[in-house]
């Protein structure tokens, strides 16, 4: 047995290596550099992870089981709870926009909380969206279902509770805003027909309400050149520069026009829509509502007050 294991490695020293055409053979003394990683570690807050981009098209997708969306979206919020950091942010913000318009109504509300948990952790990053943000919202405001219409107004007091959002709002979608809230009160048009059949719609046309008297009040009081947002912004989690929307798009037409100071979105209020929201408002103190009604008045004040420093402007 000990000759024969002797013989098959004296058989060894005399076996020629192949080599391949053209190739040297690599020299004795030479270091071996092939390594195995065990792990490599990557950001994660750069590449999005499959099961979140399967996730994130599956709530897009309008024909997908409404269960299965309204899982995924309560199982983002578990998540961000728990760890916003590992949360492809931006992917999450293209789509809940999308759900603005939503055909289910609790998918929106999921929606509205998500955004919410965002715009409190990453408040640079919404603003950085916020255009993108206010054209998904004002398809909300004008579109064919009332249900998506009602809920808009949710949205919009998201934003604008947020005061560097509200400070953006006021300054870049001041008018635009104003065209949207008519269409959405049906107050551009002579038909009265909204107003009595939405009488049994309380708490969706206090929230109306509500928002414009904020929004009047806040017009006039607000110093919109109190933030100073640079055109250009590195993104909070990654290195990756973000170029603002409005530097790229051509965006500059009658509604986009800025409202840099009170004095500017007082004179485009009572020369573009004064007349038709006091109107608006007289046919909602009218109604047989009290709490409607109530609401309403207290629109009175802050109109009076836009009408007034218009006159002082003018004189």
């Amino acid at each position: 047995m000990g000759s024969i294991r002797k013989t098959k490695q004296k058989k060894k020293d005399f076996v020629k290596p192949k080599l391949k055409v053209g190739k040297s053979n690599v020299p004795t003394n030479a270091t071996n550099t092939d390594f195995k990683a065990k792990k490599i570690n990557l950001s994660r807050t750069i590449l999005i992870p499959s099961d979140y981009t399967k996730k994130l098209s599956l709530l897009k997708k309008s024909t997908t089981n409404v269960n299965s969306r309204k899982e995924i979206l309560t199982e983002l919020i578990t998540d961000f709870e728990k760890n916003s950091t590992d949360l492809p942010l931006d992917a999450i913000i293209s789509t809940i926009r999308l759900l603005f318009v939503d055909q289910s109504k609790k998918v929106r509300s999921l929606a509205r909380d998500t955004l919410s948990l965002i715009i409190k952790s990453n408040e640079n990053l919404i603003l950085l969206n916020q255009d993108s943000l206010m054209l998904f919202l004002y398809s909300a405001m004008t579109h064919l279902k009332p249900t998506i219409r009602a809920d808009s107004i949710h949205i919009l007091q998201l934003l604008f509770n947020n005061e560097n959002l509200r400070t953006q709002i006021l300054t870049n979608h001041w008018i635009r805003l104003w065209n949207n809230l008519l269409i959405l009160l049906n107050w551009k048009s002579e038909n009265k027909s909204y107003i009595e059949a939405n009488e049994d719609f309380t708490q969706t046309r206090l929230a109306q309400l509500s928002f414009i008297n904020n929004l009047l009040l806040n017009g006039i009081h607000s110093n919109s050149e109190s933030i100073s947002i640079p055109t250009i912004q590195q993104h909070d989690l990654t290195s990756t520069y973000l170029i603002n929307q409005t530097l790229i798009l051509n965006t500059q037409t009658d509604d986009n026009e800025q409202t840099l100071d009170i004095n500017d979105r007082v004179r485009s209020f009572v020369e573009l829509f004064g007349k038709t929201v006091q109107s608006g408002i007289n046919d909602l103190i009218k109604l047989d509502n009290t709490q409607i009604s109530t609401a309403a008045t207290a629109i009175l004040n802050p109109l009076s007050q836009y009408n007034s420093i218009y006159t002082n402007l003018v004189d």
